[in-house]
């Protein structure tokens, strides 16, 4: 009896010990297929990553080359037209008669003088001026007037940061990124208005654009036309995180927010 007790026991011990071995084997099985789904899913994020890094740095050149052509255009339009008619000028007023020459003079001048405004215009396109000497909301009422007056459309700009200054490169990363969202409205979302809110607190600055527009898809935008990937590229390289969203007949908005560091406002840490 005591024979057929102890196999008993040992038949227990064997049917336990197989079953924690199970257990054991169920859940180092349950963590490996945890760890290689993690694996996976950490792989598809990285080549989602590298992708995106790639379409942003893609993005950066085709909007130098863009840049660079565009410039090109003007100085071939504007001024090469410009200096091209000076120059003829020039050579009729060397032939030309003494009644004719003080007419010939002052076209030569005028001709220099569309040529000096279309030269500062270049100039100031690649670096405005206002925002070099005043800052980047001297620089939006700039744009404001100019929006007002070209398109009709109203820009409203609300900021806790409207008296200091910026940084240089992040006045002009957030002026560009502000200017291409009002570009894009005036063609394509024939919109009245544009709100413009800048505002810094817990070392991060928050801005967010949006326009009254017609509005669009942004899933059929994704990947397509340069504007829409110039301001994402920007945002990009300034560490930023994004969010764009349009409602047909609505309007669309841009949202973003980057880190602000202590040299970003200048003479001004009590925000940070």
């Amino acid at each position: 009896m005591e024979s057929a007790f102890s196999n008993e026991i040992v038949v227990y011990i064997i049917v336990g010990t197989l079953v924690m071995f199970s257990l054991v084997m169920s859940i180092v099985l349950i963590v490996f297929l945890a760890q290689r789904k993690v694996a996976k899913q950490n792989q598809e994020m990285q080549e989602r990553e590298s992708k995106y890094q790639k379409d942003i740095f893609k993005s950066v050149l085709t909007t130098q080359e863009d840049e660079r052509k565009r410039i090109a255009k003007d100085l071939h339009d504007e001024i090469g037209t410009s200096l091209y008619a000076a120059n003829n000028l020039g050579h009729k007023l060397v032939d030309a008669n003494k009644d004719d020459r003080e007419k010939l003079a002052n076209e030569i001048i005028t001709t220099i003088d569309s040529i000096i405004k279309e030269t500062r215009k270049v100039i100031n396109d690649l670096s405005p001026s206002t925002l070099k000497k005043f800052g980047l909301f001297m620089q939006l009422n700039e744009l404001s007037t100019q929006l007002d007056s070209i398109a009709n459309v109203k820009l409203v700009i609300n900021s806790n940061i409207k008296d200091y200054r910026l940084s240089d490169e992040l006045e002009l990363s957030l002026y560009r990124i502000i200017k291409e969202f009002c570009n894009n409205t005036i063609k394509y979302a024939n919109a009245a208005k544009i709100v413009l809110l800048i505002n810094s607190y817990d070392k991060k600055l928050e801005v967010i654009i949006k326009d009254d527009g017609k509005g669009f898809l942004v899933e059929e935008k994704k990947g397509g036309g340069h504007g829409l990937m110039n301001m994402e590229s920007r945002i990009y390289l300034l560490g930023g995180e994004q969010k764009l969203t349009s409602n047909i007949e609505v309007g669309t908005e841009l949202q973003f927010t980057i880190p602000m560091l202590v040299n970003d406002i200048k003479g001004l840490n009590t925000l940070l």
